[in-house]
């Protein structure tokens, strides 16, 4: 429990701290810099070590195992980019809101190309989508598609 503690204050002070910064004229792509940028020393100093250099070295040799993981990197990157643009045009909690999504995004992902259907992860991907519409700051904002009469009360 104090890892998972640690973990999610760690990940939603980064939004908050993003969004802070962009706000004081630091572009997103700025930001994304400095925080790869820390994140690579981190890994670099700190856990490199508990896992051993030879073991990064082993992977070398293994071109194909490289080029997915170069891969993984760049589209790991342009998700980043993704969020922290997000961050910067609506705000670190409806940002996060999206961020969360992706499960049932993979869910959707994996439907489309597997062609195989399981209840199970539906009702999770259904659970995780739930909860991100929950966690934006105006929840009922997004009844107004099904009351159109309504918008103008929650508008004002």
């Amino acid at each position: 429990m104090l890892f998972v503690s640690v973990c999610a204050i760690g990940w939603g002070s980064e939004a908050v701290i993003i969004n802070a910064a962009l706000k004081e004229d630091v572009s997103s792509e700025v930001a994304l810099a400095l925080r790869q940028m820390t994140s690579s020393i981190t890994y670099g100093l700190v856990v490199l070590p508990f896992i051993g250099y030879s073991s990064l070295f082993e992977l070398l040799p293994q071109g194909s195992l490289i080029l997915i993981i170069a891969v993984a990197g760049v589209l790991g990157t342009l998700s980043y980019l993704n969020y922290y643009k997000a961050i910067d045009m609506i705000g670190a909690t409806q940002a996060m809101g999206l961020n969360i999504s992706y499960p049932a995004w993979a869910f959707l992902i994996q439907y489309l190309i597997d062609r195989q259907f399981n209840l199970y992860l539906f009702s999770l991907a259904v659970i995780v989508m739930v909860g991100s519409i929950m966690s934006n700051e105006k929840p009922f904002e997004l009844l107004n598609i099904f009351s159109p009469s309504k918008s103008s009360d929650l508008t004002s």
